[in-house]
């Protein structure tokens, strides 16, 4: 069966899940450092638009998209750049009992499964 991604799920029953539920998967489902990655991303782009703007940096962006080896290099950077975000994101899944029902403490918060996943590991799970 498949677990609700950060309790916005596909496959939840009415009253499964509570507003609580949905906020605590901040601390406990390693939801903080995806915020983390999520904001240097946004620095980066606001970093780069702001130096789009600038003609030294349009004319340096211009020399290197004119050599082949330097696109290539790009590229490959650009690769591994990728594959590096797609391993910094991740979450663990809300843990669910035989009938599919999520797992609630004596507390009544849900219980997450104690290994979490990145978007590379879920992305090559016939791999694992």
């Amino acid at each position: 069966m498949l677990s609700p991604i950060f309790l916005f799920g596909l496959d939840l029953e009415a009253g499964q899940v509570r507003f609580g539920d949905r906020v605590s998967w901040i601390w406990r489902s390693n939801a903080l450092t995806n915020l983390v990655v999520v904001a240097i991303i946004a620095i980066a782009i606001f970093l780069i638009i702001g130096a789009s703007r600038r003609e030294y940096w349009r004319s340096a962006a211009r020399q290197i998209a004119g050599r082949r080896i330097a696109m290539v290099s790009l590229a490959f950077l650009s690769v591994y750049l990728l594959i590096g975000l797609l391993d910094s994101i991740g979450w663990r899944d809300v843990s669910r009992d035989v009938n599919g029902k999520l797992v609630r403490n004596e507390a009544g918060q849900l219980v997450y499964k104690p290994q979490s996943f990145s978007v590379l590991a879920r992305l090559c799970t016939p791999l694992r």
